[in-house]
C-alpha cells in the first residue's frame, strides 16, 4: 500500500466513515467483504449506485471542484445514513455482533425475500430501505465502511471534504482489468464500454489528444485501457495531498492477503480480528475456476494472473502502449521509466 497522508490508523480509535474506491473489475467486491468481516463495520456495497445527488456528477468538471466540496460532504452523509437493499444485500450476509440473533434471522430473512421479489417487481427494488435493527447503543464505536465503483472520478472532492477520512483507492493491472471486461462482455454479464464526454473532458484525456472522435474509434480493449488511464491518473494527480489516501493493489492483495489485510485495516484504524482472518483463509483458497463472475471465493493468486492466459501478446502491447507512461501505469510499468 503506498500514498498520502498519515500513515498509520489512531490506534483504539474506529474511524466513522471509511471510503474503498477502485474502477469496475478491480477486486473491490472481494475487498470490501474483507471490511464486512470486520465485527465494528457497517458495510455498504455501492450504495451510490441508487442514491442520487444531481448537483454531484458521477464525473465532475474539474473547474467545479472547489464548490463541490459542501456538495461531496453532504452526499457522504447520504451514503453513511443509506440502507438500500443494493447496499445491504451482499451475500453470505454476515452475523455481527452489534445485532442480536432474532434481528439477525429477520433481516436476512427480509433481504433474501425481497431479492427473491426482484425477477417480478425489477430494479427499483434495490432502492428499498432495509432498517439496520439495532439499538441506539449498540451504534457507538461503529464505523461505516462504503464501497464504490463510480466514484473515482470523485474521489479528489471527497479527500477535500473530509481530509481524515481513510480513502483505500484499489487499482489492479490494467491487462487484468481489460481480460475481465471482455470475458464478462462474452458471458452477457457486463456491458460494452464507453467513454463519455465528462470523462474526455478530464486532464489526462485532454494530455493525451483523446477528444470525441478518437474515442469513437476505439474498440472495446483500447476504450477499456484508456478509461483505465483516465480515471486513476485523474484520481491520483488531483488528491489533495494531505488527503488520508492510500493506494492499494490488486495483486498485492492476492499474493499476501494476511499481511496486505492486516496492513490496510490497521492504517484505517480497524481491529484485526479472528473473524477476518477466518474469511480470508476461505475467500482467498478457493477454486481457480469455475467461479461465479462476481464471486468472491477463489484462488486469489490465480485469479491476479489469469490475463496472462487470456490475452495474446497482441493484446498485451495494445495495452501497455496506452497505459505504460502513465501515472497509474508506474505502479506496474516503472521498471520501464
Amino acid at each position: 500500500m503506498t500514498g498520502n497522508g498519515s500513515s498509520s490508523g489512531a490506534p483504539g480509535i474506529a474511524p466513522p466513515l471509511v471510503l474503498l474506491i477502485g474502477s469496475g473489475r478491480t477486486g473491490t467486491t472481494w475487498i470490501g467483504r474483507i471490511f464486512d468481516s470486520v465485527p465494528n463495520t457497517v458495510y455498504l456495497h455501492e450504495p451510490d449506485l441508487v442514491v442520487y445527488d444531481p448537483a454531484f456528477p458521477v464525473v465532475p468538471d474539474p473547474d467545479d471542484m472547489p464548490a463541490l466540496v459542501p456538495v461531496a460532504d453532504r452526499f457522504l452523509d447520504r451514503l453513511a445514513q443509506a440502507r438500500p437493499l443494493k447496499a445491504v444485500a451482499a451475500r453470505p450476509i454476515l452475523k455481527k455482533p452489534y445485532r442480536s440473533r432474532p434481528a439477525h434471522l429477520l433481516r436476512s430473512s427480509m433481504i433474501y425475500g425481497l431479492r427473491g421479489l426482484e425477477t417480478v417487481i425489477g430494479p427499483r427494488v434495490q432502492r428499498l430501505r432495509i432498517p439496520d435493527l439495532v439499538s441506539r447503543r449498540r451504534r457507538q464505536g461503529l464505523s461505516t465502511v462504503i464501497k464504490s465503483v463510480t466514484g473515482l472520478a470523485r474521489l479528489p472532492i471527497y479527500a477535500a471534504a473530509r481530509p481524515e477520512m481513510p480513502i483505500v483507492h484499489v487499482i489492479r493491472h490494467p491487462c487484468a482489468v481489460v481480460a475481465s471486461l471482455l470475458r464478462g462482455i462474452r458471458k452477457g454479464k457486463m456491458p460494452r464500454p464507453h467513454l463519455y464526454d465528462r470523462q474526455l473532458r478530464l486532464p489526462p484525456a485532454r494530455r493525451h489528444g483523446l477528444d470525441r472522435a478518437a474515442a469513437d474509434r476505439l474498440d472495446d480493449l483500447e476504450t477499456t485501457a484508456w478509461r483505465w488511464l483516465i480515471m486513476n491518473d485523474w484520481a491520483l494527480e488531483a488528491c489533495p495531498a494531505d488527503a488520508r489516501v492510500r493506494v492499494l493493489r490488486y495483486e498485492d492483495m492476492a499474493r499476501e492477503p494476511m499481511a496486505q489485510a492486516r496492513e490496510m485495516l490497521r492504517w484505517c484504524g480497524l481491529p484485526w480480528t479472528p473473524a477476518s482472518e477466518a474469511f480470508l483463509e476461505q475467500s482467498s483458497h478457493g477454486p481457480a475456476a469455475g467461479v461465479r463472475y462476481h464471486g468472491v471465493m477463489r484462488d486469489s493468486r490465480a485469479a491476479a494472473e489469469r490475463w496472462r492466459e487470456e490475452l495474446s501478446e497482441s493484446e498485451v502491447a495494445r495495452i501497455h502502449d496506452i497505459v505504460h507512461d502513465s501515472r497509474a501505469g508506474r505502479f506496474y510499468f516503472a521498471d520501464e521509466t
